[in-house]
């Protein structure tokens, strides 16, 4: 029913949406060998940073090179606990269930009980998955902009704490 399949609170509507999340990571899992060359750029800024070098790419060059300052500093607060590109594969699947159920939140207040739907449509993506799994900041980038998107679009009677929340994500962004 319309009211099981919107209301997050239904158990069919929890177990779909963890089924698709499910469904996701093994998506995820399955395309995760490749990681793009790219990345190791910030792998490098991060292993100089966290070895007191400062966000440098060679300890000698104050230059810097990288597009994706807040990615840098996840990645590299994750790699103590893992290799770089395992870490930023887990930051990438883990902004990708986020932003699943962001979507199926939005999907649910904004689209008639459509937040299924909207969660299958992302869960289900190839393109997702396999981005999340190449070491950059795509899916932190995904998320943020529908975290912002998700704010100023559902903005009602809260709208003060939306605006907050949809600034502090674009600037993040």
């Amino acid at each position: 029913s319309m009211h099981v399949t919107g209301n997050l609170g239904g158990s069919r509507a929890k177990a779909a949406l963890l089924g698709l999340i499910g469904l996701h990571l093994a998506i995820v899992y399955a395309g995760s060998a490749q990681t793009v060359d790219d990345a190791f750029i910030s792998f490098r800024y991060g292993r100089n940073l966290l070895r007191g070098e400062g966000l440098v790419f060679n300890p000698t060059e104050r230059v810097e090179g990288y597009t994706n300052f807040l990615w840098v500093l996840l990645v590299s607060a994750a790699t103590p606990l893992a290799h770089p590109a395992a870490a930023a594969k887990c930051l990438g699947a883990a902004c990708n269930v986020a932003l699943i159920v962001l979507l199926f939140s939005f999907g649910r207040g904004q689209l008639r009980g459509g937040g299924l739907a909207l969660a299958a449509l992302a869960a289900l993506d190839p393109g997702l998955a396999r981005w999340s799994t190449r070491g950059l900041e795509t899916s932190l980038f995904a998320l943020l902009g529908w975290a912002a998107f998700h704010a100023v679009a559902t903005a009602g009677t809260e709208a003060r704490q939306r605006r907050i929340v949809a600034g502090a994500a674009l600037g993040a962004l």
